[in-house]
């Protein structure tokens, strides 16, 4: 599985970018630390998911994900981000991500949410 990886700190980036090296399946492509960029990957590369984080420069995680859908750019998103807020989270599913997941809970629940949506 092809993945981006967008979020404003590098070294949360390169903990989730290390996390998904120890599996054969999960490959990080492409990084990025802003929205925009972001989005401009998921148009230009063949990617399956992009991981984004809610708040970042300019266009945050949801407008991505809401772009992509829109788009239909074929491009799964899930949010890892450290807001613990219901109705952010309600919005995130009406964007269409596939998942939605705490920073504090990326190492246990990352890598089997992003299999879960392989398929």
């Amino acid at each position: 599985m092809r993945v981006l990886l967008a979020d404003d700190h590098e070294g949360f980036r390169r903990s989730v970018r290390q996390l998904l090296a120890t599996t054969e399946d999960l490959r990080v492509v492409e990084e990025c630390a802003d929205g925009e960029t972001a989005l401009e990957l998921l148009r230009s590369e063949r990617l399956d998911v992009a991981v984004l984080d809610i708040a970042m420069p300019g266009m945050d995680g949801l407008s991505v994900a809401r772009a992509a859908q829109q788009e239909e750019l074929g491009c799964r998103v899930v949010i890892l981000t450290m807001h613990d807020d219901p109705e952010l989270e309600r919005h995130a599913w009406l964007a269409g991500v596939r998942g939605y997941i705490r920073k504090e809970h990326a190492v246990t629940q990352l890598i089997p949410s992003l299999r879960s949506i392989q398929s």
